[in-house]
């Protein structure tokens, strides 16, 4: 559901910007500890105190972008926006994030780009 021409509403406080690329322009809302991005962020929790997340390194990191450039492409475009980037390693597979505060939100809102599928990779049962 539209809530104008800019946004889809994924629930609560969530959103997905309707700008169209392969990943979804997502502002979420930080502080719901229901909302999308702590539900991720419990997740990622999780596996890293069961010890799933794997240790890699960075020829790993840099060879993970040499053969994505679309992910490079993407986050140096958006680098004003989403400053923050996060790499990990989990079941043999390097996966990225990067998000940035929404300024105007006084820190409750960020804006982020998963270049994975969440639902998949994380067993997620998201919006998105």
């Amino acid at each position: 559901m539209n809530t104008n021409d800019e946004f889809i509403n994924l629930g609560r406080q969530d959103k997905a910007y309707t700008y169209i690329s392969k990943w979804k322009l997502l502002k979420l809302d930080v502080v719901d500890p229901n909302g999308i991005w702590s539900k991720i962020q419990k997740k990622l929790k999780d596996l890293k105190d069961d010890d799933k997340l794997e240790v890699f390194t960075q020829d790993q990191i840099r060879k993970f972008f040499l053969t994505r450039p679309e992910i490079d492409m993407e986050i140096n475009f958006f680098s004003d926006l989403m400053p923050s980037c996060l790499v990990f390693k989990y079941k043999r597979r390097i996966y990225c994030y990067t998000y940035g505060k929404v300024k105007r939100k006084n820190g409750r809102k960020i804006t982020a780009r998963f270049y994975f599928d969440l639902n998949k990779v994380l067993s997620l049962n998201l919006p998105i």
